[in-house]
Order: structure tokens, then C-alpha cells, then sequence
């Protein structure tokens, strides 16, 4: 699924390849833009976010994107960027679980950010 995430973003001029993680649908989003380099984690869903933050903790990456998306249809998904620790769950055992709800940004604004 995340083959065609990257796609989408070379076809918007936005370089990126993605890593595994030993967390179920985490990968690491490496991001280049001229001589920028910057690191996310990026976590796919089709509605809630829920996984384990000491696995976030471990890597030293603090920006995230979560993407909610059904059918593998990344343009019409909702995502959400931020900064991990920025979550209300960070560091708690149990994960980080966030709602579909909070994920506001279009396919078009996340092209934007990344920019």
C-alpha cells in the first residue's frame, strides 16, 4: 500500500522512500527536499491510530504523519502531522490512539506541507 503513497508524492515532485519498523503498518518515511533531509514516522490506517509509543520513543524521530485511508485511495485520505511527543499519549504504555476525526488534512494540504 505504501508503493503508491510514494508514487503519488514523486508524481507531486516530493522524493521519499519508506523503511519497516518492527511495529505493524509503521514505516519511516525518509523525505528529501534539495539539500533537506528529514524523517517521519508514518503510520497507515483505515479509521482509528492505535500502536505501541515506546516503539516511537526508541528512534530518534519526533515528526509523524498518520494517514487514514480506505481502498488505498490516498487522495481522498485524511491525514494528520504534528510532532510525536507533542501527542497526549506519548509515552504511555498502552500507545497512542487517536480518532479519524483529528485527522483534518487533505491529500492536497499534506502535499503543501511537505513542499
Amino acid at each position: 500500500m505504501k508503493e503508491k503513497f510514494i508514487e503519488l508524492l514523486a508524481e507531486n515532485g516530493i522524493t521519499a522512500e519508506m523503511g519497516m519498523t518492527p511495529v505493524t503498518d509503521v514505516y519511516i518515511m525518509h523525505w528529501t527536499k534539495d539539500n533537506e533531509v528529514r524523517d517521519f514516522w508514518f503510520f497507515e490506517t483505515d479509521g482509528a491510530v492505535e500502536t505501541r509509543i515506546t516503539n516511537f520513543v526508541r528512534w530518534n524521530i519526533d515528526e509523524y504523519i498518520f494517514a487514514c485511508v480506505k481502498n488505498e485511495d490516498y487522495e481522498n485520505g485524511k491525514y494528520m502531522t504534528g510532532n510525536i511527543k507533542e501527542l497526549k499519549d506519548y509515552k504511555n504504555p498502552q500507545g497512542v490512539t487517536e480518532d479519524e476525526a483529528f485527522m483534518s488534512m487533505n491529500f492536497e494540504e499534506l502535499l503543501r506541507e511537505l513542499k
